[in-house]
């Protein structure tokens, strides 16, 4: 095997890390050598250090969120006569805690709740199964925008009360 650098896909999902290192000097139950990680590789070297296993592992960075979500049907809707997509839809399931809904999910139409805004990215269709690719966005920023439109407000409003009483000074 070999790693190599490639351009980044624009896609995301399809972007691979890999890891090669080598193992110089080990105690006797790990054999010294040269060693390769990758992204989604099940298999991972193990190593023992003082009775202990460790693995070596390279995932990426995972958030927990506060509710779960199911995927039930995935639909791709194309433009007549052809292959490209107009539209893509799928029907999830939101459960937070005892609490569970059927949500319908589209390109311009996200879920948000709990401040995350979940929506579809994109999808895969392989030789016998279609994948759907959610994304999850946690806008923290979302105040800025009504805080911005209120000092707008409030600086219009008072250049037009200055405005006003420099029309009335000139009467």
């Amino acid at each position: 095997m070999e790693l190599f650098p490639i351009p980044p896909d624009k896609n995301v999902e399809a972007n691979f890390s890999g890891l090669i290192f080598a193992l110089n000097e080990a105690p006797k139950e790990n054999p010294p050598g040269t060693y390769i990680v990758m992204e989604d590789i099940p298999k991972n070297p193990v190593f023992t250090v003082d009775g202990k296993e460790i693995e070596i592992k390279l995932q990426r960075a995972k958030t927990p969120l506060p509710f779960s979500i199911q995927l039930k049907d995935f639909r791709k809707i194309d433009y007549p006569g052809t292959t490209k997509a107009r539209e893509y839809e799928s029907d999830l399931i939101v459960q937070d805690g005892k609490l569970s809904w059927p949500v319908m999910i589209s390109m311009n139409e996200p879920l948000r709740y709990k401040g995350y805004t979940i929506y579809q990215s994109s999808f895969e269709q392989r030789e016998d199964i279609e994948v759907t690719v959610l994304s999850v966005v946690k806008n923290v920023g979302w105040l800025f925008p009504y805080i911005s439109t209120l000092i707008i407000f409030a600086g219009l409003l008072v250049h037009l009360v200055i405005r006003l009483q420099w029309i009335k000074g000139i009467k």
